[in-house]
């Protein structure tokens, strides 16, 4: 899997993968088939202008990044276990539950019980929250999770900030022995430690640029 930070154009018009070279007028899933990048464009400075205000009504906040078509972008790659793995033992550190069973290979993450509790609640545990619910996160603090959509494709926003101050609280409970860890495979331990680096980079460069980050899908 692919975590990519930069404007949503470029992310939607699939601009940012090597292989795909610049975009074309038919070469965006956000529109009809005759839409053009401009119109992407268009689009999106409208849906990030939205999503401010949606957002405002609980956290003032300003989303003010370029949507320009050649604008800059950074992507980490790493697997679903490695993600899966960080998101599993953050779950179980959001609840602080060390009870459960745990699961012996990060390949069936999604199955933990901490996972789907903390999918399955309304009320925030933050910061972890923000890492383990949303599939995407915008430069910004806020405190309330965000489901919208654009076309084809859903996304549950949540805060960067609160993401990276996630990461930061899991960077000791990997790298030190702890009950939180003690009970759970070292392979999946090891997953994590890896999925926590490689988010850490794209988190550092999505701060600094102001950008947001999404996984493709």
């Amino acid at each position: 899997m692919k975590l990519y930070s930069g404007g949503f154009s470029r992310f939607f018009l699939d601009d940012w993968q090597e292989e795909s070279g610049n975009a074309s007028s038919n070469d965006t899933s956000v529109d009809d088939d005759e839409a053009t990048p401009d119109q992407v464009r268009r689009y999106f400075e409208a849906f990030k202008s939205e999503l401010a205000t949606a957002i405002s009504e609980n956290s003032p906040i300003t989303l003010d990044w370029s949507e320009a078509l050649d604008g800059p972008h950074y992507v980490v790659t790493l697997t679903e276990d490695e993600f899966g793995a960080l998101l599993t033992i953050a779950a179980r550190v959001a609840i602080a539950d060390r009870r459960m069973t745990p699961i012996s290979t990060s390949r069936k993450w999604h199955e933990d019980p901490a996972v789907i509790a903390v999918q399955d609640v309304d009320e925030n545990y933050l910061p972890v929250h923000h890492l383990v619910k949303a599939d995407s996160w915008l430069p910004a603090d806020f405190g309330v999770i965000i489901e919208t959509e654009v076309p084809e494709r859903d996304l549950i926003f949540g805060s960067l900030a609160q993401m990276a101050d996630a990461l930061e609280a899991m960077h000791p409970i990997l790298n030190t022995p702890n009950e939180a860890t003690r009970k759970l495979s070292t392979q999946l331990v090891s997953d994590a430690r890896a999925a926590q680096v490689a988010l850490k980079q794209i988190v550092d460069w999505a701060k600094t640029h102001k950008m947001p980050i999404l996984i493709e899908p």
